[in-house]
């Protein structure tokens, strides 16, 4: 019987030896980490914060403008009511308040001040005064109290200054259909301009001096 030799173990082509150290390949890196992007607001989400702004502030203003209305209202009708009532004057009162306006009293024609009734009339050189249907003769240059009471200015129907006053009168002059007087209105306490201003009628064209 001949020798047999030993059976030799040999590679099948095309075949590979698994495993990096039998390759010889270094092994892949892992994968990249990918970060996630920032989540971005929709425009239709911004739009809608906008709008619900502007419809805050649009709701603002509305309430600012109706505040500001009201306030107007208020203080028209303040002033078209503001009203004189008057009584006897209270005894030993000072005046130590002033004030002169020239006006202009139409010839014939009544003019109220407060309640007080005043017509002056020309005759020749010479003004005859009727308040309250007493009447008395002036001279030019003469000045005349007329009227001497207790007054009570309201707003809306509540006293709001309280005072007595003097009413005097100072014959100017005659112009056309016009008797000029320098009008006098001394008070008890000081009264706001503007509420004297509202009580002297607009016909005797009244401004201070």
């Amino acid at each position: 019987m001949s020798d047999e030799e030993p059976i030799k173990d040999t590679p099948v082509e095309g075949s590979r030896a698994s495993g990096p150290e039998r390759s010889g390949v270094p092994p892949s890196p892992p994968p990249a980490k990918v970060e996630k992007p920032p989540e971005l607001k929709s425009p239709e989400k911004k739009v809608e914060g906008e709008v619900h702004r502007e419809r805050q502030n649009v709701g603002k203003g509305k309430v600012l403008l109706i505040v500001l209305a009201i306030f107007a209202i208020v203080l028209i009708a303040a002033y078209f009511t503001i009203t004189l009532e008057q009584s006897p004057p209270y005894a030993n009162v000072t005046y130590p308040w002033s004030t002169t306006y020239e006006v202009l009293f139409p010839d014939g024609k009544q003019v109220f001040i407060g309640s007080t009734s005043i017509i002056a009339l020309t005759y020749q050189d010479e003004v005859i005064i009727d308040v309250d249907g007493n009447r008395e003769k002036m001279v030019l240059g003469e000045e005349r109290l007329i009227s001497e009471r207790r007054a009570a200015i309201k707003v809306l129907g509540i006293p709001i200054v309280e005072t007595n006053y003097q009413m005097f009168i100072k014959f100017i002059a005659v112009e056309d259909k016009n008797i000029k007087f320098n009008l006098t209105l001394k008070t008890s306490r000081q009264v706001p301009q503007f509420l004297i201003n509202r009580i002297l009628p607009s016909e005797i064209q009244a401004h201070p001096v």
